[in-house]
C-alpha cells in the first residue's frame, strides 16, 4: 500500500470494539507494547515494568472547557454546538450543528437569559457570537455549560471527570487528550516514588482533532491551529532528565505535538507559548521524544498517521489489525499502546 494515500489509513473496526463508556478503573485499561518493535499484550497497569529505567513522561495538562450549550432564537429555533476560542471585543467562535437558517445579526438567548449576537458565519457550522463587554463565558460555561463527548460516544450518564484527567489543570480544551486518562493518582505516586518524572506542557484540543484528512495525498493535508505552552519549568525538567540520559515518553499525540513544536522553534531550550499547525506524517524526523503512549485513533485522520510517522506505515496497521483481533477497545475510552520513535534512527 501507498503510505501517502488517504486510502491506506481505513480499516474496518467491529461496532462492539468501540468504547461508549470508560473502564472501570482508570489502569485496568489494555496497553498494547511494541516498544521493542514487537507486540506485547499487557494491562496498563504495568506501564512501568517496560522500561529497564525509570524515564520522564510528558503529559498535556489542559482540562475540557465545558463548553456545550443550546440556547434559541427569538423566533424558538435552537442554537446548539460549543464554543471553543475567544477574539477580541468577548467574541467566541463555536461549532454549532444546523446552522444553515442563522444569519449574521440573529439574537441567541442562552439559559439563564443570556443575550448575544451572532456576527460571523462561516463553512461546517463555524458560528462568531459576540456577548456583552462585561460577560464572562468561561465563568458561565463552568457552571450552565456541559462536556462534550465525542459524537460516537453515545448516552454515556457516567461521571464526566472520567473524561478529565486527573492532572488536567487548564481550561481550554474542546476534547480530552485521551492517552492521559490511563492514569490514575495511585500510579502516579507510585512511578514517582520509583523514579520516574511527570512533566507538564499545554494542548488545547481543537474540535478539529477528529476531522478527517480530505486530500487524497495526505501530504496536501491543512492541519488545525492549536494553542500550546511548553513553560520554563518544563524545560528545566527535560533539560535535566537529558543531563541524566532519561528517555521522554509524551503521553498522547497533543504532548508531542507540543514538545515537537518547541523542539522545532528553540530546541526545548527556552519557554514557548503560541499557536501550532504542526502536522506529522511518515518521512517526517521527529527529535523531541523517545517513546509515545496513545490510544487507537479514527481511520483517516491526523492522529493515525502521526503514530505511523513514529513507527512506520506497516507497522501501525498490523497493530491495528492485532489490536482488533485481540479486542482492544477503540477510541477515546479505549485502551492504548506504547510505540518508539524509530523515525530519529532512519
Amino acid at each position: 500500500m501507498n503510505q501517502y494515500l488517504l486510502s491506506s489509513y481505513n480499516f474496518d473496526l467491529p461496532q462492539e470494539l468501540l468504547a461508549h463508556t470508560p473502564s472501570n478503573q482508570r489502569v485496568e485499561s489494555k496497553l498494547l507494547d511494541y516498544s521493542q518493535s514487537k507486540i506485547e499484550h499487557k494491562t496498563f497497569q504495568q506501564i512501568q515494568e517496560i522500561f529497564s529505567e525509570p524515564c520522564v513522561f510528558v503529559r498535556n495538562n489542559t482540562r475540557v472547557r465545558k463548553a456545550k450549550v443550546c440556547g434559541h432564537k427569538d423566533t424558538g429555533g435552537k442554537v446548539d454546538g460549543l464554543f471553543y476560542k475567544d477574539h477580541p471585543n468577548n467574541v467566541w467562535e463555536g461549532l454549532f450543528k444546523k446552522t444553515k437558517r442563522l444569519k449574521i445579526g440573529d439574537i441567541v438567548t442562552f439559559p439563564n437569559n443570556v443575550k448575544s449576537t451572532i456576527v460571523n458565519k462561516l463553512d461546517g457550522g463555524v458560528l462568531y457570537i459576540q456577548f456583552d463587554p462585561e460577560f464572562n463565558l468561561e465563568s458561565y460555561l463552568e457552571q450552565f455549560g456541559d462536556t462534550p463527548l465525542p459524537p460516537y460516544i453515545k448516552n454515556y450518564e457516567g461521571d464526566e471527570e472520567r473524561y478529565q484527567t486527573v492532572y488536567s489543570e487548564k481550561i481550554g480544551a474542546a476534547a480530552a487528550p485521551t492517552a492521559g486518562l490511563h492514569f490514575d493518582q495511585k500510579l502516579i505516586d507510585q512511578m514517582e516514588q520509583a523514579g520516574y518524572e511527570f512533566c507538564d506542557v499545554t494542548l488545547h484540543v481543537g474540535p478539529g482533532t477528529f476531522k478527517p484528512i480530505d486530500t487524497e495525498d495526505i501530504r496536501d493535508f491543512q492541519i488545525h491551529s492549536e494553542f500550546i505552552e511548553v513553560s520554563h519549568e518544563a524545560i528545566e525538567k527535560l533539560a535535566k532528565a537529558k543531563e541524566r540520559n532519561m528517555k521522554v515518553v509524551a503521553v498522547g499525540t497533543t504532548s508531542l505535538r507540543a514538545l515537537e513544536s518547541a523542539f522545532l522553534e528553540n530546541e526545548l531550550t527556552k519557554p514557548y507559548a503560541g499557536w501550532t499547525d504542526i502536522y506529522l506524517y511518515p518521512g517526517a524526523k521527529i527529535n523531541s521524544i523517545d517513546y509515545l503512549l496513545t490510544n487507537y485513533h479514527l481511520s483517516g485522520t491526523s492522529l493515525l498517521v502521526l503514530v505511523a510517522s513514529l513507527i512506520g506505515y506497516e507497522a501501525l496497521m498490523d497493530i491495528y489489525q492485532e489490536a482488533i483481533k485481540n479486542k482492544y477497545r477503540f477510541f477515546s475510552f479505549g485502551d492504548c499502546m506504547l510505540v518508539p520513535n524509530l523515525s530519529k534512527s532512519d
